[in-house]
């Protein structure tokens, strides 16, 4: 078990870059912004993965954000995955992912679209 740290909304607005359109291009995004505590093998580590991936997914309400959150309450005690080897990379969540399959379809495409670019062009 882990104890939560941090728990809040992080809110970022970009900048403005197009001055020539006459409005605002600036837009707001929101992403749940977690810190859990815990020990492995008596040392003390700190997380802030909600996944096991390093990406940060950003939402476009702070209702949105504030729901990934809501299991993850400032002094709770909640389960958390952690891989002794890499025990500073503990996460929260696990979900299922296509990223291997789009990497595989993206490595078999390559080779005969390079033949075919090598051969015609």
């Amino acid at each position: 078990m882990v104890t939560i740290t941090h728990s809040q909304v992080f809110v970022s607005t970009s900048a403005d870059t197009d001055s020539d359109l006459g409005r605002s291009t600036s837009t707001t995004s929101y992403r749940p912004d977690v810190k859990f505590s815990y020990h492995v093998a008596h040392m003390p580590y700190e997380s802030d993965l909600l996944q096991a991936t390093d990406i940060v997914h950003g939402y476009a309400s702070h209702e949105a954000a504030a729901q990934v959150l809501a299991p993850f309450p400032l002094g709770a005690e909640v389960q958390a995955w952690v891989n002794p080897e890499h025990a500073e990379k503990a996460f929260l969540l696990t979900e299922k992912s296509a990223a291997p399959l789009v990497f595989i379809a993206i490595g078999v495409l390559l080779a005969p679209l390079a033949w075919w670019v090598g051969r015609y062009v």
